[in-house]
């Protein structure tokens, strides 16, 4: 095993910023990312402390450069960004008191100390305030021409969701200086809670490398040890390693295709992602925590990182329309199937929708995806069966589609049986079922939607507001309802499916928490067939309910059926 040649210290935020040294986060490295939450958590701990308090901030890797005083920022961009937001911040107040004539000549002699010791130097000619700091090539014109010369955008929702995160960090932090210093309008106290608080009492581990190959070694050694670390990070951070050890020029294509690929993905992870995708191509499943090291044994060379990355991006934009059944890419009948799901929340299909979308002729692509919404409908959603099995088969099955091995829904499913619950089980799983409709109230009226147009009505639209799920025994019931259930756990029954039904809005807000004699006639004006013909009992109690909810399970094997069988 080769040797990480690094020098490890314990500096405080001032030590690592001052001296004379920059910064510079590379190019490849990921956009500014922090919102409300991680700058609420930073305020909170910088704030709290007194002069003799010491918090920790984590790890910085730091990669020296010819220049003996500047820097690439390998891990902790985030953080020294978000502190140099903070002195932003307070050297924006001080100018304000300056301008409003407060201690106007010591303030400016204040700033200056600040900002020479925390964001950069002025220079002479320009009076332009050169930083130490520089942000990678999505963030720097930003961070430099409007944040570090104190310059408010003309129109900052123009720009990349990045930079508006910078620009929200400063006006947050802005707020809260002027909140901590609203009734003591001291320069001195500001001064101090920046060189004290910012500077003195926030500390790192500081470790320097003096190549990339040990910076990247070190990366993954950190996130090894549990220490928090994005994935996506660590991952991109390798493949970039593999190009840039022979062709630095790539990087910025790279870069702007790892952009596009996160861009396309939204709020799905990269990691996520390229999970689906690496399982399609492989005999083994890899779990996230094992991916990486998956990934490390196959893609060692700079074309198979090339290669990788490239395929990522062909593939994504099929990935992310997975999640979102009004993409274009979809016809009418995917776009039923990709939404229902969705609402299902299963995910654990989508190696095979990947790769089947890509290799299966479209008509048989649509027959696979309905065949999934069964599938998953009976696995998951009623059976509540293990969802690792479910993977397990999927992924066989997207080996099988990838090399060309399964060209046919039919032939697929032949693979994927032994996860199709058969219908007696399914029957009786599903005459026991509840579901909460505060959790899922979108996936009961799908169930109730279908069932209506089982017994010979119309499926309603799932966003159709008038169209609301009855629960006949109220979910507060009254002592009257307690007694009718003969001292039976009413709880035990209010979310079961054979208790729910479809009423209009008005109608459900008359009834209310009636009994059930004198709901009845109500039901019976109801347009809902569900409601309105297959609510014939003389009583409702828990027997009632059971006995309704079997019936319906019966419906249910019609509705939820492979067609194969």
């Amino acid at each position: 095993m080769s040797k990480i040649f690094f020098e490890q210290s314990r500096p405080t935020f001032s030590e690592i910023i001052g001296n004379g040294k920059t910064f510079e986060v590379p190019n490849y490295q990921r956009n500014y990312s922090w919102h409300y939450d991680e700058w609420e958590d930073l305020w909170l701990d910088i704030e709290e402390l007194n002069s003799d308090d010491n918090h920790y901030m984590g790890y910085v890797v730091l990669k020296r450069t010819p220049n003996p005083k500047h820097y690439e920022i390998i891990d902790g961009q985030q953080r020294i960004t978000t502190l140099s937001i903070i002195c932003l911040a307070c050297i924006s107040l001080l100018q304000d008191w300056i301008n409003d004539n407060i201690e106007a000549e010591d303030n400016r002699k204040r700033l200056e100390l600040i900002r020479t010791g925390y964001i950069g130097f002025l220079e002479g000619r320009t009076l332009v305030t050169k930083a130490k700091l520089r942000l990678n090539r999505i963030n720097e014109y930003f961070f430099r021409s409007y944040l570090v010369q104190l310059r408010k955008p003309s129109n900052i929702s123009s720009e990349k969701p990045s930079v508006q995160k910078l620009y929200k960090a400063f006006t947050y932090f802005k707020k809260k200086v002027e909140e901590k210093f609203e009734s003591n309008k001291s320069g001195a106290a500001l001064f101090d809670f920046v060189d004290g608080n910012l500077g003195s009492n926030l500390f790192f581990t500081l470790i320097e490398v003096g190549d990339d190959t040990n910076a990247y070694k070190i990366f993954e050694t950190l996130n090894a040890r549990g220490v928090k670390l994005s994935a996506s990070d660590l991952l991109k951070n390798y493949l970039f390693s593999l190009i840039l050890s022979d062709s630095p020029a790539l990087v910025e294509d790279l870069d702007m295709k790892w952009d596009a690929i996160n861009d396309i993905l939204g709020n799905t992870e990269v990691t996520t992602y390229l999970r689906h995708y690496w399982n399609a191509r492989q005999n083994k499943i890899e779990r996230k925590s094992t991916l990486f090291k998956a990934l490390k044994r196959k893609v060692a060379k700079q074309q198979e990182a090339l290669d990788l990355l490239n395929s990522l991006e062909e593939n994504v934009s099929v990935y992310a329309a997975l999640s979102d059944e009004n993409n274009a890419l979809w016809s009418d009948d995917e776009r039923k199937s990709i939404k229902e799901l969705n609402l299902f929340d299963v995910t654990q299909c989508y190696s095979l929708l990947l790769v089947a979308k890509e290799k299966l002729a479209p008509g048989e692509f649509v027959k696979l995806l309905k065949d999934i919404v069964v599938i998953s409908f009976r696995y998951n959603i009623i059976g509540g069966q293990n969802p690792n099995e479910l993977e397990r088969v999927y992924n066989d099955a997207a080996n099988k589609v990838f090399r060309g091995e399964l060209t046919t829904a039919k032939a697929i499913f032949k693979l994927l049986e032994s996860v199709y619950i058969a219908d007696t089980n399914f029957k009786n799983d599903f005459a026991t079922k509840s579901i909460n409709t505060n959790k899922a109230n979108q996936l009961v009226k799908y169930i109730l939607s279908k069932l209506e147009r089982q017994y010979g009505g119309n499926e309603i639209d799932l966003n159709d507001k008038s169209a609301t799920i009855e629960h006949i025994l109220p979910e507060k019931p009254t002592d009257e309802w307690v007694e009718a259930f003969h001292n039976t756990d009413t709880s035990q029954y209010i979310y079961r499916i054979g208790n729910l039904t479809l009423l209009k809005t008005n109608t459900n807000n008359t009834v209310g928490r009636k009994l059930f004699a004198d709901k009845y006639s109500e039901y019976k004006k109801s347009d809902f067939k569900l409601t309105n013909s297959h609510l014939e009992y003389d009583k409702w109690d828990a027997s009632t309910i059971s006995s309704r909810q079997r019936d319906m399970a019966t419906k249910a094997i019609s509705i939820w059926k492979i067609n194969y069988l």
